[in-house]
């Protein structure tokens, strides 16, 4: 596998692995309008932007592209696997990736979570920090948790207690 920092002439691919994983998986985990709700956060401006600034990953398998990651800052976003690729280490690999990279600066990553990528994450030793749901224009519910996880695998003392 080989991962790769996009730029902005990968905007058709990033969106393709984008739209085809949310429109493909996110129906069986949300209503429509949630579901219409993730395609209008990961719009074609704020792909570029990321793109623009350096802040998004490709990953290659099988001589093919099918997973993509973004970074800002500490916080991991906009990780999407194809949905025919899932289940072959290739989102495992991608997190192995943006983990390492924020680890080498910072002590904590932040993310948050569909519910498709919940149990993954817990699985990476991610904890959940904080429970959120957005009422989408038509009145569907979208829910996502935020999560964390620290480099010594352990959260501060004042989260456990």
């Amino acid at each position: 596998m080989e991962i790769y920092l996009a730029d902005k002439n990968d905007y058709p691919l990033v969106k393709h692995i984008v739209y085809h994983t949310i429109e493909t998986i996110y129906p069986n985990y949300y209503p429509q309008g949630a579901v219409q709700y993730f395609l209008a956060l990961h719009h074609g401006n704020a792909l570029r932007q990321a793109l623009a600034q350096g802040e998004v990953y490709l990953l290659k398998f099988q001589k093919q592209w099918v997973a993509t990651a973004s970074i800002n800052g500490n916080a991991i976003s906009r990780l999407f696997v194809l949905p025919q690729f899932q289940g072959m280490g290739c989102g495992t690999r991608l997190m192995d990736e943006m983990e390492s990279f924020i680890f080498s600066e910072y002590d904590m990553i932040t993310l948050s979570s569909s519910w498709p990528a919940y149990q993954m994450y817990l699985n990476r030793g991610y904890s959940p920090v904080s429970y959120h749901q957005i009422i989408t224009d038509n009145g569907h519910v979208l829910c996502y948790q935020q999560m964390e996880k620290y480099a010594d695998k352990d959260p501060p003392k004042s989260c456990v207690d």
